[in-house]
């Protein structure tokens, strides 16, 4: 009961409507013309709905064997056979919360294997509409204008992979973004009857995402320097998660060291550092900073963060920020395979959107040249996003070959994903 009085102390009317209207904008235009198709990956996301709500587990073993036992052993890296069960390679979440628009749409009897690309793929977008809402409590807590924070809470749904990857089909980065954005707020509002609750959610992005333990670290110690009395709370919340993952990880990988997925052996990561975090943040295929130029203008808080006493969760976050790019940065396969962008680093977009809007509120809005180049690198952004989720993968990711085994063509300036992408939009609108 204190938990629902203090969240109807947050809630009033006005932040409900606002709520309401940037759900129904993001959400609308994220289901628009949905082209992005995550390949193989996404498999058993789309399948773990359907076998929790007809058989109440999680393994695909009716999609792959058939009444009489005889099963389909084909290897396809997305699943695998651990105790004579098929089970996905990757963490289950994103599959257990697309689960309740499977129900729905079983409710209404529709074929759910048949559909099931539209079903994921809404669910995705109802998901990554949520974390635009947390976005938006987040900026108003850090904003001294309120439209600020609706503006930029757009500038998060459009401007990011949020609208070109993790709204487009159920990959771990819907799910990622709101869990680490519910964290965040929690933190951020200080109600003490919530805070521990951030132990959960944190934990469940990293039930998600393994990787984003490189962002729950810096917030777990943050939250024992500077909420040591309810740490105990936080800690029990924290556990809840991580008791869940290894109980998975033993029933359906045969080790709680699986944490959820398939184990990666050390090869994944001999990767030379600065080359990839180049690659991640600057190369013309894949580059944060290309994607989503806007970006460029976080940079500008980077000096401050660590020269007021204050805001020493904007601290922990920098740190956050930094062990997951150089984590990413060491895996051998930096570029995420057959992207759109930046998407293995999509986790990170929260904390790059808080220091972009407190680069705005100290810095660009006093200048109005920064001003000026600042709507001008938003608009190009939008622009760059527009085209990743109308027109990928723009034949960039296996044509002339296969950019797995050819990753100089990352490099390329003259040929690159985004010009494509632009080349096929024009060829559409000037045909």
């Amino acid at each position: 009961m204190n938990v629902i009085k203090s969240l109807s102390d947050i809630f009033n009317n006005k932040t409900i409507w606002i709520c309401f209207f940037l759900f129904s904008i993001t959400l609308t235009i994220f289901l628009i013309d949905q082209r992005y198709d995550g390949n193989g990956d996404l498999i058993p996301n789309k399948l773990l709905p359907i076998s929790i709500l007809n058989e109440g587990d999680f393994d695909l073993n009716e999609f792959f064997c058939n009444q009489e036992g005889i099963c389909d052993t084909t290897h396809h890296y997305s699943r695998s056979i651990i105790k004579g069960r098929f089970v996905s390679n990757y963490p289950i979440i994103p599959g257990v919360l697309n689960t309740p628009v499977y129900a729905i749409a079983s409710f209404f009897t529709v074929d759910l294997i048949k559909h099931r690309d539209l079903l994921s793929a809404i669910s995705a977008a109802i998901i990554s509409s949520f974390s635009v809402i947390l976005m938006f409590l987040i900026f108003r807590n850090i904003t001294k204008k309120e439209i600020t924070s609706i503006i930029f809470s757009l500038v998060y749904a459009f401007a990011t992979l949020v609208w070109s990857v993790a709204s487009q089909d159920i990959w771990q980065h819907g799910p990622s973004l709101l869990l680490i954005n519910i964290t965040i707020y929690i933190l951020l509002i200080k109600k003490e009857k919530l805070l521990p609750w951030a132990g959960f959610f944190i934990g469940m992005a990293v039930f998600n995402r393994p990787t984003n333990f490189l962002i729950a670290l810096p917030i777990t110690i943050y939250f024992f320097l500077n909420h040591r009395k309810l740490f105990t709370k936080y800690l029990i919340l924290i556990l809840i998660p991580a008791f869940l993952l290894s109980w998975y990880s033993f029933s359906y990988h045969g080790s709680i060291w699986a944490l959820g997925q398939a184990r990666k052996g050390i090869e994944f990561f001999r990767t030379p550092l600065l080359t990839s975090l180049a690659g991640i943040l600057i190369s013309p295929a894949r580059g944060l900073f290309v994607f989503s130029p806007i970006f460029l203008f976080s940079l500008l808080y980077f000096p401050k963060i660590f020269k007021k006493k204050e805001d020493t969760l904007i601290k922990y976050l920098f740190v956050s920020l930094l062990l997951t790019l150089i984590l990413v940065a060491k895996w051998t396969m930096w570029w995420g395979g057959w992207s759109f962008g930046y998407r293995l680093i999509i986790e990170t977009i929260p904390i790059w959107m808080i220091f972009l809007v407190l680069s705005w509120e100290k810095i660009i809005v006093k200048n109005k040249y920064l001003i000026g180049f600042f709507l001008l690198l938003t608009i190009i952004s939008v622009y760059f996003n527009f085209l990743g989720t109308f027109y990928f993968s723009c034949g960039f990711n296996n044509v002339p070959n296969n950019i797995d085994k050819n990753t100089e063509r990352l490099w390329q300036v003259k040929d690159t994903q985004l010009i494509r992408c632009n080349n096929m939009f024009f060829d559409k609108l000037f045909r």
